[in-house]
Parts: structure tokens; C-alpha cells; sequence
């Protein structure tokens, strides 16, 4: 299925434009991490995981792994309680649920009505209606 942010307003797409340039303008903070902070980072890790290992037998990176499943299950908790009481789509309901007009309705909104609009005259008016429609 094809859907194009043009259906859903100007603000919308101006929205998705202004991440893809957010993202071009993070860039070159994101390769610096990358290429100078990040070795230092693991460089350091590496030698308290030395220490650590030597004189504590490991104690402090059992520590870490605690607090890093206390903080994933603290997560998902808020993840699932997020996902179970805000709908996140209700910005883009179809204006055909909205009560909307027919021509603010979206392109495949209005071509699943005029596809099934005479089988439902077929079932909701009979015979004659259905065939006024076909017509």
C-alpha cells in the first residue's frame, strides 16, 4: 500500500523534513564520537574490567548487570504502559472516521467506498437499489 504524507497536511511533512535535517546537522558530532570518544571509552572499560576482575573477582561488573536489568525492566514497564493506554496513531485517523466530507476523505478511503457501496445497497436496500446503483 502507498501512503503519501501529503495526505496528512503541510505540517506533517514539514515535520519528517525537519528530522532528516536534524539528522544531516548531527552528523559530524555522531563521526566524532564515533572515531575519537568512543576508543577512549572502551580503552577505559577495558582496564577497570581488569581491575575489576584482579582485586574485586568481578563484583562491580555483577553490580552493573543488576542495575542494567533493573533499568530494562523499568523500561518495558513504562513502554508497555505507554503502548496500552495512548493511541499513538490518533493524529492520522482518516477523516472518513472523523466524520469528515467525502472529498477530505483519503484516496483509499474513498476507493474502498465506491468499491463496496453497491454490495452494501445489495445487503442493507435489496435488489432494486442494488441495480439502480450498477446502473
Amino acid at each position: 500500500m502507498l501512503i503519501s504524507l501529503k495526505e496528512y497536511g503541510a505540517p506533517l511533512d514539514e515535520f519528517v523534513n525537519f528530522l532528516f535535517g536534524v539528522d544531516d546537522a548531527l552528523e559530524p558530532f555522531i563521526d566524532f564520537y564515533r572515531d575519537i570518544v568512543e576508543p577512549i571509552q572502551d580503552a577505559i572499560d577495558d582496564a577497570l574490567n581488569a581491575v575489576d576482575q584482579a582485586l574485586f573477582d568481578g563484583l562491580f561488573a555483577q553490580l552493573d548487570q543488576t542495575t542494567q536489568l533493573m533499568s530494562a525492566t523499568l523500561t518495558t514497564a513504562l513502554e508497555a504502559m505507554l503502548v496500552k493506554n495512548v493511541d499513538l496513531f490518533y493524529p492520522f485517523y482518516p477523516k472518513l472516521q472523523q466524520g469528515g466530507s467525502e472529498d477530505e476523505w483519503y484516496w483509499f478511503d474513498t476507493w474502498h467506498y465506491l468499491h463496496n457501496r453497491p454490495r452494501a445497497s445489495l445487503h442493507l436496500h435489496g435488489e432494486d437499489e442494488f441495480r439502480r446503483d450498477r446502473a
